[in-house]
């Protein structure tokens, strides 16, 4: 029953991505706006239990967390714009907040928002794991950069931690299959000069532990020990990209599209990601919250569209500010992460989603 549950959240998801396409094919030809939210990404908190080379959140100073109430309020209203989303909380470590987090992620059950937790994996503890399924959360995506000890402890920056999170995320994904494989769990791994070698084995001990797949995030350079991680050997980069594809194409749970790893290829290089088929559509399906309540449409830029803790979601949505920001987004042609490395054809949807429903 858990199982069929999931799969008719997806399904749905899946009903209102298609619709919102349709939409964003009508506004980008005549300016016409019936787009909705299909992605919200949450900071949901501002502390970290890890020290990552690449991450600023742990080296500023701290900043104020709102209270679940506040975040229900908002996801309340974005449910009335938009029936169907997904909320993403990610960015630091929500299971900081454990009996905070917990109340939004049960408010989302209870109402049937699709939500999922990003996590370095240290607080995948029994009782949590246990709260997690109960709560129907579609998705656990674990940071785990490699099967290397050494590796991953100067990575995330905490001592002995691999051991620890490899223990967890296996006691969750054979949780998950227990209570009937709704919950999927996923592995979100960086890629960079540290851990390129062992990017296919974090593949194959993906597919052994039964997680629903494993998304690859080429690193950026926000930080100046990331810039330096940015410098891989290309040729291991190149031999890498290779085995990547081929055990894509074998059927290995891989949810990266083929040209967006061949892209690496570019992207380390610094030379230009061919351009996109369209303008970016970022602005057009997606909201990014940060720990403090701002809303903007895009973690790389863009203009505040308001706070939640001040406004109506929904509203700012549709506010002129929105309006304005979103023509300004899906001009822009700048070279990313987030949408140049992830361009997508109708063919990769389907098949990230048919591996999702497993």
């Amino acid at each position: 029953m858990a199982r069929m549950r999931g799969k008719f959240q997806l399904l749905a998801l899946a009903a209102a991505n298609v619709r919102n396409k349709f939409a964003e094919w009508l506004y980008l030809r005549s300016g016409v706006d019936w787009t909705r939210p299909m992605q919200v990404y949450g900071e949901f908190n501002a502390r970290c239990n890890a020290r990552c080379l690449m991450c600023n959140y742990w080296r500023q100073p701290e900043k104020r967390e709102l209270p679940p109430a506040v975040w229900i309020a908002a996801l309340e209203s974005l449910r009335r714009l938009s029936r169907r989303f997904h909320l993403q909380l990610c960015a630091v470590e929500p299971l900081l907040r454990n009996e905070e987090l917990f109340e939004v992620l049960d408010f989302c059950r209870d109402v049937g928002i699709s939500c999922g937790i990003t996590t370095n994996g240290q607080l995948l503890n029994g009782g949590n794991i246990t709260r997690l399924l109960s709560a129907g959360v579609l998705n656990v995506n674990v940071s785990i950069d490699s099967l290397d000890p050494h590796v991953h402890e100067r990575i995330r920056g905490v001592p002995g931690i691999l051991p620890r999170v490899l223990a967890n995320v296996e006691a969750l994904a054979a949780e998950a299959r227990r209570a009937g494989g709704r919950t999927r769990v996923l592995l979100r791994p960086l890629v960079c000069r540290e851990n390129l070698s062992g990017l296919c084995e974090l593949v194959e001990y993906a597919g052994r532990i039964g997680a629903a797949g494993i998304n690859f995030q080429p690193i950026s350079r926000a930080t100046d020990e990331a810039g330096e991680m940015f410098h891989v050997d290309l040729a291991l980069l190149d031999s890498q990209i290779e085995r990547l594809l081929a055990m894509r194409r074998a059927g290995a749970p891989i949810l990266n599209s083929g040209p967006s790893i061949r892209w690496w290829g570019d992207y380390f290089r610094s030379r230009p990601v061919p351009p996109r088929d369209g303008p970016c559509v970022v602005a057009l399906r997606n909201l990014y919250i940060s720990v403090e309540g701002d809303v903007t449409f895009c973690r790389f830029g863009g203009a505040k569209i308001g706070n939640i803790a001040s406004g109506d979601l929904a509203e700012m949505w549709r506010s002129p500010a929105a309006r304005k920001a979103r023509a300004e987004l899906v001009r822009c042609d700048r070279v990313c992460v987030g949408t140049s490395l992830e361009k997508k054809r109708w063919r990769d949807y389907f098949e990230t989603f048919r591996r999702l429903v497993g």
